[in-house]
């Protein structure tokens, strides 16, 4: 099975997951925005009180003053009591404040943590550009101003959706990848020079095997270091259907291997009696426990 990786791969899984890709302009910055399929449900409506940072901010709900802290995504830290200003911490506080300035109305959904530790609100911010809305928190991730923040577990479309959209930053350098060392693993110049694989993660976990054939289908990583390395966390998506298999309590040792499998006869670790793989062109790639892209494996016109 020939194995080849390209940035027209990890373009494609993402256009695969959207309606269209639109070019929006809000407050006077130009930005792409793909995921025009999501659209809020029973949310409440907010003014902008305050810019706290990136992913931070204050709003007057319901006569109430709340601190919202965003759901599924972590910028640079800028105003933390016992850290330093991060790089690119300003230009993710800048961004939200564009997007969601003092005064603006924006539009909150929730998930099944109301608040964190610090009594903040857990949310997602919307607001609408026309006759799109825009997922704020994905909005950052997508253009390079924070993480995927996948630590606390969320409403799993999201947390697929998010996580493919930092593949996607990272690869084309977006934001703050755009001097890291961890952009320079996945420039799509020089992937060819790192074997057609990209790699985010320290770990030493590559997609050794994937069978999308027959009755029982399978995906099988493997231990290339000199380590064992945890998969607890760890998920795997089949891009595709993005359908998601979560790894937990496992540690492959150096040269091991472990095998998720899949479809009628399938034996093992099962992930689902149903068929995951599409014969005729998908995609499988493995994220670690932070949400960081570890690797892709891709055939027929995800190839």
């Amino acid at each position: 099975m020939q194995r080849k990786l390209t940035f027209f791969l990890i373009t494609t899984i993402l256009i695969a997951s959207c309606t269209f890709a639109a070019e929006l302009n809000r407050n006077g910055v130009i930005f792409q925005w793909d995921y025009s399929h999501l659209k809020p449900e029973d949310y409440d409506v907010a003014k902008v009180t305050r810019n706290v940072d990136g992913d931070t901010l204050t709003v007057s709900l319901e006569g109430w003053s709340e601190t919202i802290r965003m759901i599924g995504v972590d910028t640079p830290e800028t105003v933390h009591p016992s850290k330093p200003v991060e790089a690119f911490g300003k230009e993710a506080s800048n961004f939200t404040k564009t997007m969601c300035p003092v005064g603006a109305t924006v539009y909150l959904t929730y998930d099944w943590d109301p608040r964190d530790k610090y009594n903040r609100l857990l949310a997602y911010i919307w607001y609408k550009i026309g006759n799109t809305w825009v997922l704020h928190n994905l909005n950052l991730i997508a253009n390079g101003y924070g993480n995927a923040y996948t630590s606390y577990a969320f409403r799993e479309d999201y947390m697929v959706t998010f996580r493919n959209a930092e593949a996607y930053a990272r690869v084309n350098g977006l934001g703050l990848w755009g001097e890291s060392e961890e952009t320079a693993q996945v420039n799509p110049e020089t992937y060819r020079e790192q074997n057609n694989r990209i790699k985010t993660s320290d770990a030493s976990v590559i997609i050794s095997n994937v069978e999308y054939r027959g009755s029982d289908e399978y995906v099988e990583l493997k231990n290339t270091g000199r380590t064992p390395v945890s998969l607890d966390g760890w998920r795997i998506l089949s891009v595709r259907g993005e359908q998601v298999y979560h790894l937990s309590d496992f540690i492959l040792q150096p040269g091991g291997t472990i095998s998720i499998h899949s479809g009628k006869a399938a034996t093992g670790n099962v992930w689902t009696y149903a068929y995951i793989h599409n014969n005729r062109g998908d995609a499988v790639s493995v994220f670690d426990s932070l949400g960081h892209l570890v690797d892709y494996f891709g055939w027929g016109e995800y190839k």
